[in-house]
């Protein structure tokens, strides 16, 4: 697992397949909190969009079911 403050810092050769793994994984984990009921709450899901990470067209469906997990938690999103 890497941490989203390590996102920006990764060595110069890792592969474009790593990456797309790393956040397949960032995303899939916040989902997977979500589902697990160990929180109360979620801050700044969406925080590696700041830094214009995670944020291409290739990772709205594993956002897309992030929103869905939350709406089926019933979570309150503000």
């Amino acid at each position: 697992m890497c941490g989203i403050y390590f996102l920006k810092t990764l060595p110069s050769n890792t592969s474009k397949e790593e990456i797309k793994e790393l956040f397949s994984n960032y995303w899939s984990n916040i989902t997977e909190s979500i589902k697990s009921g160990y929180f109360d709450f979620l801050a700044h899901p969406d925080y590696c969009c700041q830094f214009n990470l995670g944020c291409g067209e290739e990772w709205v469906e594993q956002k897309q079911k992030m929103v869905e997990t939350l709406a089926d938690k019933k979570w309150l999103v503000r």
